[in-house]
């Protein structure tokens, strides 16, 4: 046994324990034996209390759900203290369907849950993942994209499924990130009024959307602003595609604050975070996500989410919810 190989089942027994190592090697041999031996395209996994189909064939996501049944316990985290049986959430960047399921057995058949995924292969994916959990009477799935305004946008593919983005040129450290596959695909947008005309209003925008999040969030504060409308909204944060030129992130965050939005929560990318720690605040829990210590600090101050968010490693999302009374905009 190789000294990486025997340093990563250590690794694992601190974490896990001898029980929840056996299970993750014993996924990932079954892993192996579809994709390698079967030839299979996809294995059923079942994940928190839904199944979710995996792709064998696409990398990304689904290897790493194989392996742990979980991923982004920040995320989890945040959404376990938001959502709310009835409640009505718009899940942007649906992908194959993990928070989109998720969302979708806290809200039960009373509520609803538009999903929204871009990329052709991955929609088809979440799909199937919401047909096999029969949660299709509430949760409806759309092929396209949100963004601050209806067009047809090129949306660059990674070779990770969850990493395909509409800004691979942002900076040249985001673009490294993305891990490119050189291909693009046409993708149909629409701004969030005209997504949400004769459908019901989302309490909760939830997005993990590879810097396309400043566009989606300069289209809330035009929503907000129009009709009142102030939905909580939980993000992953991505300092490497914001730019103060070209693709600024502050500009929507400060009109957001200015109806009444405040950092309700805000999830640190590893521990110790110095940008938390530097500004004066403590966790008020940490998270392990496979090895990864993240901090979840509420309340944090507007102008220091607008600083840590844009240093790079340091914010990992942070939920936005209009404060109780605040004066209409």
């Amino acid at each position: 046994m190789s000294s990486a190989v025997l340093s990563n089942v250590v690794a694992h027994l601190r974490r896990e324990g001898c029980l929840g190592t056996l299970a993750i090697y014993g996924h990932a041999l079954r892993w192996k034996a579809h994709r390698d031996v079967l030839h299979s395209e996809f294995l059923v996994r079942r994940i928190f209390g839904y199944r979710m189909l995996l792709s064998l064939t696409q990398e990304g996501i689904s290897e790493v759900l194989n392996l742990y049944g979980r991923r982004e316990a920040e995320h989890v985290y945040i959404l376990e203290r938001v959502l709310r049986e009835g409640m009505c959430v718009l899940d942007i960047g649906g992908n194959i369907g993990y928070y989109t399921l998720m969302m979708a057995m806290r809200v039960g058949a009373q509520g609803k849950v538009y999903a929204v995924e871009p990329v052709p292969a991955n929609c088809s994916l979440l799909r199937r993942n919401v047909d096999l959990n029969h949660c299709g009477g509430w949760v409806e799935v759309f092929e396209m994209g949100i963004s601050d305004r209806t067009a047809q946008r090129p949306m660059a593919l990674s070779r990770q499924s969850n990493l395909h983005s509409f800004h691979p040129d942002t900076q040249a450290a985001g673009a490294a990130m993305l891990d490119l596959s050189g291909e693009t695909v046409q993708v149909r947008t629409e701004d969030l009024g005209t997504f949400l005309d004769g459908k019901r209003r989302p309490e909760l925008l939830r997005m993990d959307v590879e810097g396309h999040e400043v566009e989606i969030l300069t289209s809330l504060s035009k929503e907000a602003s129009a009709r009142g409308w102030y939905p909580d909204v939980l993000f992953e944060c991505h300092a490497h595609m914001y730019d103060p030129q070209t693709h600024d992130i502050v500009r929507p965050m400060r009109e957001l604050f200015a109806m009444g939005y405040r950092v309700s929560y805000m999830a640190s990318n590893r521990e110790p975070a110095t940008g938390f720690k530097d500004r004066g605040y403590l966790p008020v829990c940490l998270v392990d996500d496979h090895g990864r210590q993240r901090g979840i600090y509420e309340n944090v101050a507007e102008g220091d989410a607008l600083a840590i968010m844009q240093e790079r490693g340091q914010a990992r999302c942070l939920l936005l919810r209009r404060a109780a009374g605040a004066n209409p905009a």
